[in-house]
């Protein structure tokens, strides 16, 4: 009975501590974003870059504290309300946009934004969740992964339109497409060649990540 008790006791205390670390947790997270929060605030008027990249630059930020993950999610679904009320229910697609013609104008030329290829990666890039979108300018194996599976099952649906039909058989056949060229081995030996071109593309984003972070900490800081 004495060992039982000893062991719940433990556990309360355990239980009680993470609560507690939990806290803190919460009001570093919440803490961050709501200083991002009031410079954007303090601006009479900010480019979408600068929201851009310092919301990613915040993002990674805390990530690299290895802070409990739900509570990241969490805090960046309110600072993304809270983000509306200042920009509108538009700025979140906003972001997405800059940060798809980001990569694109980098993978593939300034000009390419019309491209079938832009345009998937557009497509693709609007159907994600910040977190995912956060890793893509974070993690380079990631990126090259996610870019080379994007173009694959890009050109299998362009493929299909070109057969000018739809339903079942045109499902098999993209899909097929997609099978055939998108195996682990095909994408991994693809993602491999595009590893060191996105790892310079992303290395050369953190300057700018830092940069906007600095000014926009300057700008709260003077006023």
């Amino acid at each position: 009975m004495k060992t039982l008790n000893k062991t719940i006791r433990k556990n309360l205390l355990e239980t009680k501590e993470n609560k507690k670390n939990l806290l803190v947790e919460e009001r570093i997270i919440s803490g961050r974003y709501n200083f991002l929060l009031e410079s954007f605030r303090s601006k009479k008027k900010i480019g979408i870059d600068k929201i851009f990249f310092a919301t990613i630059n915040e993002s990674k930020k805390l990530r690299e504290l290895n802070l409990d993950r739900k509570l990241i999610l969490k805090e960046e679904d309110s600072f993304f309300s809270s983000l509306f009320s200042i920009f509108g229910s538009g700025i979140f697609s906003s972001i997405k946009e800059y940060g798809a013609k980001w990569i694109i104008e980098r993978t593939f030329g300034e000009d390419a934004s019309k491209s079938m290829m832009a345009q998937t990666v557009i497509a693709a890039f609007g159907n994600l969740e910040w977190d995912s979108i956060t890793k893509l300018f974070t993690d380079c194996s990631y990126t090259s992964k996610w870019l080379v599976q994007t173009i694959i099952e890009g050109f299998a649906r362009k493929y299909q339109e070109k057969l000018g039909t739809s339903g079942v058989f045109a499902d098999t056949v993209r899909n097929g497409i997609v099978e055939a060229i998108g195996s682990n081995e095909v994408i991994d030996a693809l993602s491999n060649k595009l590893m060191g071109f996105v790892c310079n593309m992303i290395g050369g984003l953190k300057p700018k990540m830092e940069d906007a972070y600095s000014a926009i900490k300057q700008k709260v800081v003077a006023n």
